[in-house]
């Protein structure tokens, strides 16, 4: 309630528009998608990466399981596994618009992005052609 936009930052941001952010992205854009309220994401040009064509070619980085069992401060075995990604994937239906410091990148109306225009690199590197996320 009293909400206007939500905004969350990007490592990475792939041909259709999906994400790879910080931890909880996902989660907090998915919330406001639910809520009618609008998810920005800001991020420099360098974060764009025509060269990936959607989020599901994102490589996720790994925390060691141990860390997340002495921070929860669950028993160390090895027996016991823990998942413990550095980030996270938020699909282009969630996000509003990506903000940089080029200009907006504004969604088109099959609801994914076209970063590949934006950044006016029109040669892509052979990654599989990937959907709007659902």
């Amino acid at each position: 309630k009293g909400i206007d936009a939500c905004v969350a930052t990007a490592y990475r941001i792939s041909a259709n528009g999906d994400c790879l952010g910080v931890i909880g992205s996902h989660a907090l854009a998915t919330a406001a998608y639910e809520q009618s309220i609008p998810f920005y994401i800001c991020a420099h040009t360098d974060s764009l990466d025509p060269s990936i064509s959607c989020g599901k070619n994102f490589e996720v980085e790994y925390r060691p399981k141990e860390e997340l069992q002495r921070a929860c401060r669950m028993p160390e075995r090895e027996n016991v596994g823990a998942w413990n990604p550095m980030c996270d994937v938020t699909p282009a239906k969630y996000v509003s618009a990506v903000i940089t410091e080029k200009g907006v990148i504004r969604k088109l109306p099959w609801g994914g992005f076209d970063v590949v225009e934006f950044v006016g690199d029109m040669s892509p590197n052979g990654a599989p052609k990937c959907p709007l996320s659902p």
